[in-house]
């Protein structure tokens, strides 16, 4: 034996007592304490072991939107960690307004220039409430949902979440016809009346930190 735990010849460096301590872990696969506190897999999960599975590191790079996936997508807003999203009714109070003097109005118009006037009022909302910044925000929490499905094992939410997001990083696509921007803003809309008719007071509804 070597004085002071000087290597043998041939022995690579750092592998001193590594075979003790395999053996003092053997046959108990699970995860281990990395330096920073996190915790990584390691033994069978990291082989690939039935029953284990190794959480992705991040969120994925975006893809092109799936056209498909993204109309689907709405669906998300039924999830329980999902559906307290959407636009600030604040941002949105005299857009709101305005949707209720076009649905109350005395005018003898047909149901079809009411039903336009809402479509064009809700259609600006989305417009201006979409900025360049706010898509880029939108985009980035939908990636991160995608992740957090994904290392969940719900494949189909994590595809649905991923094609939201694709779409919100898409600065060329029109956001006025898409159905989950539409009904993020519509669900502030709605919100909106709720507060100037005294049903709900704006603090609990407030989307600002």
């Amino acid at each position: 034996m070597l004085a002071g735990g000087a290597r043998g010849p041939g022995r690579p460096p750092g592998r001193a007592g590594a075979a003790p301590a395999r053996a003092a872990g053997a046959g108990r696969p699970g995860r281990v304490r990395r330096r920073d506190g996190r915790r990584r897999a390691h033994g069978r999960a990291a082989a690939g072991a039935p029953g284990y599975r190794v959480a992705p590191a991040g969120p994925p790079p975006l893809r092109a939107a799936d056209p498909a996936l993204a109309d689907r997508a709405v669906e998300l807003l039924g999830l329980p960690e999902i559906a307290g999203w959407f636009l600030d009714p604040e941002s949105v109070q005299s857009d709101a307004l305005e949707v209720q003097e076009a649905r109350e109005s005395r005018l003898v118009v047909s149901d079809q220039i009411k039903a336009e006037r809402q479509e064009a009022i809700l259609a600006r909302v989305i417009e201006r409430e979409f900025t360049p910044e706010a898509r880029r925000r939108w985009g980035r929490r939908f990636a991160e949902m995608a992740w957090v499905f994904e290392a969940t094992d719900r494949g189909e939410h994590a595809a649905l979440a991923a094609a939201a997001a694709a779409m919100f990083d898409d600065s060329e696509a029109s956001l006025t016809r898409h159905p989950l921007p539409r009904a993020l803003a519509q669900r502030a809309l709605e919100l909106a009346s709720e507060v100037a008719a005294g049903r709900l007071r704006a603090a609990d509804v407030s989307r600002k930190p």
